[in-house]
């Protein structure tokens, strides 16, 4: 399997109140290996996940990063799945 992320950013979205974002952007390839498989391309998926901070600051924008990292892993493990992986 081959993963790239695409885009890691955090955003602040300009609304009355300010509010700030964590945008995840992953692409994700599984590719088949083996002599049966020949480095076939099984799938590929691009997932994005947005996740609310709870304070448009460092902090708020960090922690809503790591809720996004964690979305977009589950995520990928359920696709994984539905290959049998």
């Amino acid at each position: 399997m081959r993963c790239s992320v695409d885009g890691l950013l955090p955003y602040q979205m300009l609304r009355a109140p300010v509010s700030s974002r964590a945008l995840l952007r992953l692409s994700a390839s599984l590719i088949g290996a083996g002599e049966s498989a020949g480095n076939q391309l099984l799938g590929q998926k691009v997932f994005t996940v947005e996740v609310p901070a709870a304070a448009a600051d460092a902090a708020g924008g960090a922690q809503a990063m790591a809720r996004a990292v964690d979305e977009a892993a589950a995520q990928l493990s359920r696709w994984l799945q539905g290959y049998g992986r």
